[in-house]
């Protein structure tokens, strides 16, 4: 295992990203120097804030993440309500375009289906490529009943909510 002085000797780079496999999921950074990074929470997630130069890696990285498909179902519900979470306290302006478009209830799954199979040729795939986007589609419903029933409990409460959106 590499230590953090021998991990970039010599050079003014604090991270490196690499592109993922799958060409739907941003690039990542890895490899960065701990004192130089801080994360902090976005939705499900983490995001990760470098102070200083990131490149991009040219040698893949390997990564395996695969699970059973009942861990990922349990998986998604913690994940989609964290994100359901992200996108109400959230000022809509202030959200990138695939989080508001996220945000239009019966929108969002329809949207990732046809972006899954068809702008990423995902279709060519065969079933690999048909089982990625369900489980694309299947997280965004999961994230659309959440909002959907957070609406519906504002309405029932006499709240404001956002009922009807999307």
């Amino acid at each position: 295992m590499m230590t953090r002085s021998r991990l970039f000797p010599g050079s003014r780079r604090s991270a490196f990203t690499v592109k993922t496999l799958i060409p739907i999921y941003p690039p990542v950074t890895v490899l960065y120097r701990r004192h130089g990074a801080l994360y902090t929470q976005d939705g499900h997630t983490h995001k990760l804030v470098i102070d200083g130069r990131v490149d991009n890696l040219q040698t893949p990285i390997l990564h395996d993440d695969r699970k059973s498909l009942r861990r990922w179902l349990e998986a998604q519900s913690r994940y989609t309500q964290l994100e359901a979470e992200k996108l109400l306290s959230s000022d809509p302006q202030s959200l990138g375009i695939t989080d508001r478009v996220r945000r239009w209830r019966l929108v969002a799954p329809v949207a990732v289906l046809f972006y899954c199979l068809v702008m990423r040729a995902g279709v060519l795939d065969g079933w690999a490529g048909f089982y990625y986007a369900f489980q694309r589609v299947l997280a965004e419903l999961m994230l659309s009943l959440y909002l959907i029933d957070h609406d519906l409990k504002w309405r029932n409460a006499g709240g404001p909510g956002e009922a009807g959106t999307g």
